[in-house]
């Protein structure tokens, strides 16, 4: 049986994800780019869900990094815009917000998971030996 412990960069990386596909589903102002971001946070779900690998914190900052830096650049491409979207449509707005700072905890999780590894093993698959 699996047991998950997941440490505090990969919740904030999971947390990231979720807000990223619940904004991004809600708010429908993501666009073409948005749905590259919606699929970088399926792919963070994964590798936070799998087992440990040797690469993963270079893993989760490019699927991070991916969905913070397009869903940035898709708000300064509307940063002008973001009025008159708050004004006709308020809910898919706010959630399109939600959605890009999802993106960006997501590259922040990545970013913490690349420079500071954590050694201890979060997922227990049972199979572990006694050092002698």
């Amino acid at each position: 049986m699996r047991s998950f412990h997941l440490s505090a960069n990969e919740k904030l990386a999971a947390l990231g994800a979720a807000a990223v596909l619940i904004g991004g589903f809600v708010g429908f102002w993501t666009g073409a780019l948005g749905l590259l971001a919606m699929l970088a946070s399926i792919g963070m779900l994964a590798v936070v869900f799998r087992s440990r690998k040797e690469n993963r914190g270079s893993i989760m900052l490019t699927l991070g990094g991916v969905a913070g830096v397009v869903l940035v650049f898709g708000l300064l491409g509307r940063l002008g815009s973001i009025g008159l979207m708050l004004t006709a449509a308020p809910v898919p707005t706010i959630f399109y917000l939600v959605a890009i700072c999802g993106g960006v905890v997501m590259a922040w999780a990545g970013w913490l998971e690349f420079s500071n590894p954590d050694t201890t093993d979060s997922v227990d698959n049972g199979d572990e030996r006694p050092s002698t």
